[in-house]
């Protein structure tokens, strides 16, 4: 300082002191500035943005915040480190000061919004964002939801400290956390705020063996700091992150997407670095101020007959809607560990207060994760700290106390209907109590009566210190068979029909999906049906209607095809050709057609005279088998038909479509 050094010393400017004095503006750090080895991070990667700012735009001021702020709701998890990254990270000198920029251009110093770039999603090749996507209810909230669909594309990397994968050069993570791969995805929207994340399908791809790259802050030189080395690892926890900025230029959101995921020190996912593939979901938006999301206070799964079932307790400690609980709950699971993970939504039980639910699974092991929402839209969720949950045999029966169920089951392991337990105690012990689906456990001294889809979980323990487990599965409705029908199939064509088959508690027996041949034999009406069993035994079926047509192949010379005019002189007959893909005899037309309509004269069509005619007669019907073709000779009226008025010829056939050509009056 002055103070020290004298007004009068050579040495007397700071840094500071010396640009301002030249009409020079900087940034710098007023604590030691954060890097990594591998990677740009950190102090480096803010630098990285204001430096990119600066492209004559904007201020120097502007430029930092921009960049201040893009690094924030770029984040996909918050750091003390990036605390610091931020808040170190100073201008010294004139904000409004600019490179490249006129004077008339910097305005004042507040930092406008930044603007979008052309392209606002960042390591994504395709891709749909729910800042664009259109809002729909959510069922059972006040909120409303927009799709977002990414399928990113990866890079492998190989730095001094092991290995990590990019989506487009982006990759981060907190400190001392393996580098990952990201999508950054604008979730701004005008007049509601974003309040929570679910994923509804996710497709993964393991590598392994895999060495991560574990970030670690450098300050000094890297050969001074070694990799942070860990023998249980497993990060991130969760895919979505949903990053708010609240300031003078309002709100904006981004969903960020961490598209990697490490795991270590584990039987089943030692040294595998997953890659997600493909994400999609949902964002959900509503004006509600609450922004605490519910808990995940237990959450079970039994595999048993090809079939997973859930149960599980949430809450919502807002006490928003029903008193302790949930409006929307599913795990998302991989289906048949070939790494195609969906979503289940659970079924509330409002006897027991379990959600619950169950589908067919085919593979050796089930990996899930759980999503709970509010009716606010916030969602909360559990991966069991990101190693997910594990299904489990069903308990074996047998020990000191028993748990006898009324009847066996109707079909499996599953109950098509309420049942009633009856515990027992043997070997000396005095009493028992026991717990249904997590509940408080109660002194058992009648049957205990089950009801509702999914999973009971029936607990007892003995005053002696036994205890016994036993799981009931009740399965009531039918599965749900959703057939989609091409509108119009062409006679005697191949055609098909797609259908979806859906349980939510016992799973479908079989294929969920698929497609069923279509009669096409005959023109007119037909409905098709698709019948679905679910692993209760349950059977439901799907229909949808559609008609079989015949082949028009558009009209031939001379009359033009729509949307052109055919001028014409009133009184003339007129051949009307056209074919129906072979000879359906001469009954082809509605009693009543083909009939005229009177229509208003386009004047952007394009206009064709009509030079062909016949000898004037009565109209007539004739098929040609060389050409295939029908041919209508259409008497035209000699009266009633002014000069420059338009008409249209209607054909309407009987396998229920309608042709139509226009013509005008000379």
């Amino acid at each position: 300082t002055d103070a020290i050094v004298g007004s009068a010393s050579p040495d007397r400017l700071d840094w500071s002191e010396y640009f301002a004095g030249s009409g020079t503006s900087f940034v710098g750090n007023t604590g030691f500035g954060l890097g990594n080895t591998d990677s740009v991070a950190f102090s480096e990667e803010l630098m990285a943005g204001f430096a990119g700012n600066l492209n004559g735009s904007v201020s120097i001021g502007a430029a930092l915040a921009n960049a201040k702020q893009s690094y924030y709701l770029g984040r996909t998890a918050f750091s003390s480190y990036d605390e610091k990254t931020l808040s170190e990270a100073e201008l010294y000198g004139l904000p409004m000061y600019g490179v490249g920029v006129a004077p008339a251009a910097v305005g004042a110093p507040n930092a406008p919004a930044p603007t979008a770039s052309p392209d606002p999603i960042r390591g994504a090749t395709s891709s749909t964002s729910p800042s664009q996507g259109t809002l729909t209810a959510l069922p059972s909230t006040s909120a409303q939801v927009a799709s977002f669909d990414v399928a990113p594309t990866f890079t492998a990397q190989s730095g001094d400290h092991g290995q990590y994968l990019t989506n487009a050069g982006q990759v981060q993570a907190p400190n001392y956390r393996p580098l990952q791969p990201f999508v950054s995805l604008p979730a701004t929207r005008s007049g509601t705020v974003a309040h929570g994340v679910l994923v509804d399908g996710l497709t993964s791809s393991d590598l392994t063996p895999f060495n991560p790259d574990n970030v670690r802050p450098t300050l000094d030189l890297s050969a001074n700091e070694p990799e942070p080395q860990f023998a249980d690892q497993a990060w991130p926890t969760k895919v979505p992150t949903l990053v708010s900025l609240n300031d003078a230029n309002g709100l904006r959101q981004n969903l960020n997407l961490t598209t990697g995921q490490f795991f270590t020190d584990d039987a089943t996912h030692a040294g595998v670095e997953r890659k997600w593939t493909r994400i999609s979901g949902r964002v959900t938006y509503s004006s509600s101020t609450d922004f605490t999301p519910p808990t995940v206070d237990s959450i079970d799964a039994f595999l048993s007959g090809g079939a997973v079932t859930f149960s599980g307790r949430f809450r919502d400690l807002t006490q928003t809607g029903a008193p302790g609980t949930v409006a929307l709950a599913q795990v998302v699971y991989d289906v048949d560990n070939t790494g195609t993970w969906l979503a289940l939504p659970l079924q509330f039980n409002s006897a027991t207060g379990a959600w619950s639910g169950g589908s067919a699974f085919s593979g050796t092991a089930v990996q899930y994760f759980v999503e709970v929402c509010d009716v606010a839209g916030n969602c909360g969720y559990s991966s069991n700290k990101g190693r997910y949950f594990d299904a489990q045999p069903l308990p074996a029966p047998g020990g000191p106390i028993t748990l006898t169920p009324s009847r066996a089951p109707d079909a499996g392991a599953w109950y098509t209907g309420p049942l009633s337990v009856t515990p027992a105690a043997t070997g000396g012990t005095a009493s028992v109590s026991v717990s249904v689906d997590g509940g408080a456990f109660v002194p058992a001294t009648t049957a205990i009566s089950l009801s509702g889809d999914g999973s009971h979980v029936v607990e007892a323990r003995g005053s002696d210190g036994s205890k016994a487990t036993a799981v009931f599965f009740i399965d009531t409705l039918p599965p749900t068979v959703t057939v989609t029908c091409p509108t119009s199939p062409i006679i005697s064509a191949s055609a098909t029909a797609s259908w979806t088959a859906t349980d939510n508690v016992s799973g479908i027996n079989g294929a969920a999906s698929g497609t069923t041949p279509l009669d096409t034999s005959a023109i007119g009406p037909h409905t098709a049906t698709v019948t679905a069993v679910d692993n209760a035994g349950h059977t439901g079926t799907g229909t949808c209607n559609y008609t079989v047509i015949w082949p028009f192949t558009g009209f031939f010379s001379p009359i033009d095809n729509l949307p052109t005019l055919n001028v014409i002189k009133p009184g003339q007959a007129v051949p009307v050709k056209f074919g129906l893909g072979g000879n359906r005899g001469l009954s082809i037309f509605v009693i009543g057609y083909p009939r005229m309509e009177t229509i208003s004269c386009s004047t952007s069509a394009a206009t064709d005279l009509i030079e062909l005619t016949v000898t004037a007669g009565g109209s007539s019907l004739s098929y040609d088998a060389s050409s295939q073709r029908y041919s209508y000779v259409w008497k035209t009226p000699s009266t009633g038909w002014a000069s420059g008025t338009c008409r249209q010829l209607v054909l309407k056939f009987v396998d229920g479509t309608t042709q139509k050509a226009s013509f005008k009056a000379k």
